[in-house]
């Protein structure tokens, strides 16, 4: 990519471990790329709702914490939900919006 093309792609890293998203975030922002990070789903839901440009990549982990207690789900536009619901969230709005799913979880 061209230095002019990435500085006006914005990136959302989505991860619970801080140290992945310091990781992930670095090299991106040295690229040029406008980088966005969120430590939980509802963060990240509020931050690609009220950005004011487009997100163009969500770079996720897939097993985010599952949610806490919430008073309730469906009354809060940004719960906190697991990865695959926070990504069926973000794509209830655009199907232009390119998604990675990653883990650090070894088994």
């Amino acid at each position: 990519m061209t230095t002019e093309s990435t500085q006006l792609s914005t990136i959302l890293i989505v991860d619970d471990d801080p140290s992945t998203l310091l990781v992930s975030a670095k090299p991106l922002q040295d690229a040029g790329y406008t980088v966005l990070q969120a430590p939980g789903s509802s963060e990240a839901l509020r931050l690609y709702a009220e950005h004011p440009n487009p997100v163009h990549l969500v770079l996720a982990d897939i097993f985010l914490p599952p949610p806490g207690f919430q008073l309730s789900v469906e009354k809060n536009p940004y719960p906190r939900v697991n990865g695959l619901e926070m990504v069926e969230r973000l794509l209830e709005g655009t199907r232009d919006l390119r998604i990675i799913l990653m883990s650090g979880r070894r088994h």
